[in-house]
This record gives structure tokens, sequence and C-alpha cells, in this order.
């Protein structure tokens, strides 16, 4: 999800609302939020009580299970604080894989917006819109698993973003020219193996309810991640471990968060994690990962923070591309839970937030790109470029596989196959 770092100057450069500034209204209005460490800081709440008279209460969650949790307790009957009920929530963030099991719970109220154009299919593919109809999650931020290649012998793998017929596969990952210079996510691995055995995701959806049918493309994985295995010089699952590799001698090739590469581009310098210090990048951006956080939630931990210093020479140029196979990407957005105690206060704090100004000041705290391509314009210009370039102009946007939430079989078997890639 999203982590701190909105800064004072990137608020004040917000507009306030077309109306002008709520400040001289008699009493802001009270908006209960369900929020992951530093999603909202204190800066961002200030100004949208000046600007818009919105007074966030936010109450602070450390994984998907617990939002969940605290949303369906608000919904029961009896006192909060009982044990049983959980104060009301107006506004909670939620993931697109996670959408359609909160609706299928009754829990999420339907929004009065549009989803982006850009992944305005998406959106209702996994329950989060009905066509034509109501929005159930207002999306914010995306992020999305890249091919990568470092310097001549990466660039020379992957090419340069061309007509589509020479989009790379992910099959180049195995390419002899790698010769044991890989680097990879176990998680990644499995979703992109997934994705060269499984194209339109038939059998993947097969293997929810069958346990023979997922037993047989969990093996076919299994041989793709086997080959790709043999090639590894180091397997990474954070910011720290992925900047170490990279860092390393021998590296050629990889998958990973489109946020790390894009921090390659920004720092050309190799970065190593300081892994005794607690606090902000020193890099002046945010110190945690919406990834990070993602990956500390699925294992209920809380997040990680690390302080990265740069070391050493020059680090060759990344290039990065959307394979042809398509790239496990996901999305996060607000959602405002059926019952919310302030629903006219929620609704409208979600349409300023979605707008592209706030979008976009949302995204560059949370180091991701929004979700609405009208926000990219008022990107940073590096960041801006990097996302014409690899989402547009190679057409990759187009070529992101939102990740489905598993279940039955399926689940199991695709936490089998990491473990064994990541503990062959």
């Amino acid at each position: 999800m999203m982590g701190a770092g909105l800064g004072a100057a990137a608020v004040g450069a917000l507009p306030g609302p077309a109306g002008g500034a709520a400040a001289d209204a008699p009493a802001a209005a009270r908006v209960a939020v369900l929020a992951y460490e530093g999603q909202w800081p204190r800066v961002l709440c200030a100004y949208l009580r000046r600007a818009y008279g919105l007074a966030l209460e936010v109450t602070v969650v450390a994984t998907p299970d617990e939002a969940r949790e605290r949303v369906r307790r608000a919904s029961l009957r009896g006192p909060a604080g009982d044990g049983g009920r959980a104060s009301a929530v107006d506004v909670v963030t939620v993931g697109l894989e996670e959408v359609a099991a909160w609706r299928a719970e009754g829990l999420l109220a339907p929004l009065p917006l549009s989803p982006p154009a850009a992944v305005a299919e998406a959106v209702v593919a996994h329950g989060g819109a009905e066509r034509g109809g109501p929005l159930w999650l207002a999306p914010m931020t995306l992020g999305f698993d890249v091919a990568f290649g470092l310097g001549a012998p990466g660039a020379a793998l992957l090419g340069r973003p061309a007509p589509e017929a020479a989009v790379p596969s992910w099959s180049v990952l195995g390419d002899p020219a790698v010769q044991g210079g890989l680097t990879l996510e176990p998680d990644a691995a499995v979703w992109i193996a997934l994705r060269l055995v499984d194209p339109d995701g038939s059998r993947l959806a097969r293997a929810e309810g069958d346990a023979d049918a997922a037993r047989s493309l969990f093996r076919a994985v299994d041989e793709t991640l086997a080959a790709w295995r043999r090639e590894v010089a180091a397997l990474w699952t954070d910011t720290a471990t992925f900047l170490t590799a990279v860092a390393r001698d021998g590296v050629v090739a990889g998958a990973a968060w489109d946020v790390l590469i894009r921090r390659l581009a920004r720092h050309p310098r190799a970065e190593r994690p300081n892994m005794d210090s607690h606090g902000d990048f020193e890099f002046g951006r945010s110190a945690l990962n919406p990834t990070d956080r993602a990956e500390s939630r699925s294992k209920s931990a809380p997040p990680r923070w690390f302080r990265f210093r740069a070391i050493g020479a020059s680090a060759p140029a990344a290039v990065a591309r959307v394979p042809r196979e398509g790239a496990p990407a996901w999305m996060d957005g607000l959602a405002m839970p059926q019952g919310a105690p302030h629903p006219v206060a929620a609704r409208r704090l979600i349409a300023v937030m979605a707008a592209p100004p706030m979008q976009a000041a949302w995204a560059s705290a949370a180091d991701a790109i929004p979700a609405d391509r009208a926000a990219w314009s008022l990107m940073a210009a590096s960041e801006r470029a990097w996302a014409e370039r690899v989402l547009v102009a190679d057409g990759g946007l187009g070529r992101l596989m939102f990740r489905p939430a598993l279940h039955g079989p399926a689940a199991q078997r695709f936490a089998d196959s990491r473990d064994r890639f990541e503990y062959p």
C-alpha cells in the first residue's frame, strides 16, 4: 500500500475546491478512515480539513485481513468496544484482488464515480465495478512486475521498445546469455511461470476447484521454475534484498517491481541497505514502499523500514519491458463500507482523492504510478517519462495482468511452488 512521504511543499501546490476553501465552515465533516501505517500523513489530513472541510480520524491496521475483520465487526449489533462490534468505518483502502470477497460479504457500498478508462476493464473484471453501473472501488495507484536487463547484456536480451512483434517473452529469462546472472522474487516468479504455461488463465480457473488440475498445472510451473532456479545469482523478497542483489557482480536480468526499476533510474549509483537504521531514505523518498508493505502484510508482520546509502561505482542502466505474455500487476483503491456513519463525507473524500491532482500527490507519496492516466501529467518529469515509455510507447499498459485472489487447491499449490523455488 502507500507509504508516508507527502511533504508540505507537495500539499501546498495542490488546489482547493472550485468554490473556495472550506476553512470557514462551522465544523469540519468527520470521516472515520481505516488505513495502513503512513498512508494518511498529518500534512495531508491538515490540507483536507483546511481545503475541503474533511476531518479525518485515522485508525491504523497492519493487514488486509485485519481491515476486513474490523469492517465486518462494525456491522454487528451491540456497543462498540465490547469485544464484538468495532467502531464504524467510512473509508478503507482495498486491493483490487480483494474487492470481490468484500462485496460477496456485503461489506461495501456503491460509489457515484466511474473508474479511469485505462484500468476500467480490469476493475470490472475483478468486481470493483459493474459495467455501466456502480463503482465499488475507486482506483488510486497501480504497480506491476517488469522484466529488466542491466547494462549492454541486459539491453541486448530485452531489446528496446518497438512494435508489438518485437516485444520479448518472459522466456528470455532462461536465455543462455543470462549465464547464472538472474534475480527473481519467488512470488512473482510463480506468477510469471503461470503466464508461460497457462496464457489465458483457463487452467488456473479449473485448478481452483479441481485438485488434479491444480497438481498438473503447478507441475508444469515447477518445471519452468527449476530451469530458472539454476541461473539465479540471488533471490530477493523486498526493497533491501533487491538492491543488494543488483549491486552484486554478474546480475544480468530478472523481474522486479516497477518502483524498484524506477529507483535505479533515479539513482544510478548502487544502493545498499543499512539494516540498523530506521527512518526515511537519504534520497528523500518514502521510507516504506507499497510493495514492501504488501509483502509484510501477507505474512501478518509489521512493515519493515530501511535506510539506504549510495556506495560503489555507478550501476549499469536498466532496460525495462512488460513481456508479451503480460506481467503480474496490482491496484489499490478507496472504498466505502456498507453502513458508513458519514456517507456524504465519505463519498466526498473519495471523490476528492480520486481527482487527478490529489491522486498524483498520493501516488508520489507512495512512490507509485497513478491509476488514472489523467494524473500522469502531474507526475515528476522523470517518473512520467518512464511510465510513458514502458506503459504507453511500448504498449505495456495493455499487457498488465491484474492478479486474481487464489482459492482452493490452486492457492495451496501456488504456495508450495513458491516455497520450492525459494528453498530448493
